[in-house]
């Protein structure tokens, strides 16, 4: 259990470092690239939106993307991953790596974060979590969320604009080593 602690509270490194393996001993295709680049914008546009709701550990947030899954900021960072499996050009290979790395990180993650609302929340957050989809958002929806809005600052004060530029950076690595790769 000190192990998946430790991984969780590691997940920043690991959102780091397995991108830049995937970098590293990338071979992207075409493919790869048009799959892996819709996916990554997907997963971040995910996290800008959830991040635009989210007021942390002040109120219980059930608004937005929250009314669809209990974890879109986590769910959007799936995406992400998974679209780096593809920019790879080895996503066969690279996703099973990633699945389990995942799952180590994310299910003691969201597991502590859960002890932590319910503390904070009590019966509000106990019905919200009986509601809503832990992870993937599957209809049909019982939960009807409350009174909330996007803000941009928000988006800020949760640092998602710096992900983004990261991601956008990435991204550019990514296609540059696509074009300067021998044919």
């Amino acid at each position: 259990m000190k192990i998946l602690k430790f991984l969780s509270s590691k997940r920043t490194a690991f959102h780091l470092l397995f991108p830049l393996a995937c970098l590293i001993f990338a071979h992207p295709n075409t493919l790869g690239l048009l799959i892996g680049i819709s996916l990554t914008l997907l997963g971040e546009g995910i996290r800008v939106l959830s991040a635009g709701y989210i007021t942390k550990n002040e109120v219980l947030t059930t608004s937005g993307p929250y009314s669809w899954t209990r974890n879109p900021l986590y769910l959007g960072t799936f995406f992400i991953g998974l679209g780096i499996c593809f920019l790879s050009g080895y996503p066969a290979i690279v996703f099973p790596i990633y699945l389990v790395l995942f799952a180590l990180i994310y299910i003691p993650t969201i597991k502590s974060e859960e002890d932590f609302l319910t503390k904070k929340f009590g019966k509000e957050y106990e019905i919200y979590k009986n509601s809503v989809p832990i992870f993937f958002p599957f209809p049909p929806f019982k939960f009807r969320p409350s009174a909330g809005y996007f803000s941009w600052s928000r988006v800020k004060e949760n640092k998602e604009l710096r992900s983004l530029f990261t991601l956008l950076l990435l991204l550019s690595l990514f296609i540059l080593k696509f074009f300067l790769q021998p044919r």
